[in-house]
């Protein structure tokens, strides 16, 4: 594991055993994803119902209640139970990693963030793109933090803030974005401090 060669810390057991906080907090967050799906697939196919509507010359609000709720649902339900199935196994059979970690805004409105764990050089050792919690990223000072990490870092998986009580999904950018090291400086030096962060030891039975 990366972060153990890197001499960072690592949770003595899976994620969902150590902080079962983390669970309920996706889980607050897979519900307000699925409400801005549902919208959004609302929107989708009532504009395609009506498209039909027109063409077929039937009676709209006949198709349009029945034609944009099945559908909608039928479209977005599987979506976020998959991805919901997949984050929970993450959780139920991989450890936490403490990382270092640098955010910055990609500039794309479904993944409006990029995250960057940094290596004791304060290279990227991995990028993720992710939509941090606003409270989160708000917190952040120039957006540097140590976070912990469950999942594979060439794929992606579960951030979270120490703790747990905040945890949102990440997915891997490929290839890596590597972006040269912070100037010396006040950046400089809040890197370097969340590296030695990350290496100490973590008391893990004081989170779950």
């Amino acid at each position: 594991m990366l972060a153990e060669e890197f001499g960072y810390q690592v949770s003595p057991q899976p994620a969902a055993l150590q902080t079962p906080g983390v669970l309920r907090a996706l889980e607050r967050d897979a519900q307000a994803m699925k409400r801005r799906v549902l919208h959004l697939a609302a929107w989708v196919t009532g504009a395609l119902v009506f498209f039909i509507a027109v063409i077929l010359q039937a009676p709209l609000l006949a198709l349009f209640p029945l034609g944009s709720v099945a559908i909608g649902l039928g479209l977005a339900v599987p979506v976020v139970k998959r991805q919901r199935r997949a984050v929970e196994e993450q959780l139920r059979t991989r450890p936490w990693q403490v990382w270092p970690a640098r955010v910055r805004e990609s500039g794309d409105k479904q993944w409006p963030h990029l995250m960057e764990l940094l290596a004791p050089d304060r290279t990227a050792a991995a990028t993720f793109r992710c939509r941090l919690p606003q409270d989160v990223w708000i917190g952040m000072t120039d957006g540097r933090g140590v976070v912990w990490i469950c999942g594979d870092l060439r794929f992606g998986g579960v951030a979270a803030l120490p703790g747990a009580e905040r945890a949102w999904p990440v997915g891997a950018v490929s290839p890596a974005q590597q972006v040269p090291p912070a100037p010396a400086g006040q950046a400089g030096a809040l890197e370097e401090e969340l590296v030695r962060e990350a290496a100490r030891v973590v008391a893990w039975n004081l989170f779950g």
